[in-house]
């Protein structure tokens, strides 16, 4: 599978179309309520996927392995957490104001954010400053755990950061307020993705001198109520 799934990327002849679900969430959920096929329980997640005789992309997902990628704050960013009930704050303190996001725990027992750290113009100081004392990084000994791992049930591949410009919508504005500062202040969002492009330069580094690193993930939601033709080409092709 893994041969089937690399000739595929390569536009090479295959022998058979590549079956590869994402049931990771399904099983991580049914695993959670107790409410697994019978022919599931007391199966872990790469045993289902054996016993389907199915391919297998993602190896953090829902595996227990860590993804190979993150990001460091320098001392001068203190991050911290709180917790109230069925919230959790999250609060980034930077020399040019503070962050604050709220997450609650759903009916799903997963954590949603419900309220995002950007809210007004002056909060984009302090996103700025936090990405201009942050770097992304790439744990290649993490990913040779999950190459081992994954085996030959298909090519390994994680999600790296998103663009600058998903990664503002996903992470940090409601898309409502996002909307309005790319009509407000147009060359403002563009120097804070700008410094959010550049945070992620050591990563990319580090990716592309990974031997045997094959498939690249970028997690780009793309959507056309997200992302209009005009920014498609300008901030993410």
């Amino acid at each position: 599978m893994r041969q089937i799934n690399l000739r595929a990327f390569q536009r090479q002849p295959v022998p058979q179309v590549l079956f590869q679900p994402r049931i990771e969430p399904w099983f991580a959920w049914h695993e959670t309520f107790g409410s697994l096929p019978e022919s599931c329980c007391g199966m872990n997640i790469a045993q289902v996927y054996d016993d389907l005789n199915v391919s297998r992309r993602y190896f953090a997902h829902f595996s227990g392995l860590e993804e190979p990628v993150g990001l460091r704050h320098a001392p001068c960013i203190q991050k911290s957490e709180q917790r109230d009930g069925n919230d959790k704050i999250t609060i980034f303190q930077t020399p040019r104001g503070r962050l604050i996001e709220k997450r609650t725990m759903t009916v799903d027992r997963i954590w949603r954010k419900v309220q995002f750290a950007v809210k007004t113009h002056d909060d984009l100081d302090a996103l700025e400053c936090l990405y201009d004392n942050t770097t992304a990084w790439f744990d290649e000994p993490g990913f040779r755990i999950g190459q081992q791992y994954l085996g030959d049930r298909g090519v390994p591949q994680f999600w790296i950061h998103a663009s600058p410009y998903e990664t503002i919508t996903q992470d940090w504005m409601s898309f409502e307020d996002f909307m309005y500062a790319m009509i407000d202040i147009p060359q403002r969002m563009q120097r804070v993705m700008d410094t959010i492009d550049r945070a992620y330069d050591a990563m990319f580094t580090q990716l592309v001198s990974c031997d045997g690193l094959e498939i690249v993930n970028f997690p780009e939601n793309i959507h056309v109520d997200r992302v209009p033709p005009e920014y498609f080409e300008r901030y993410l092709l």
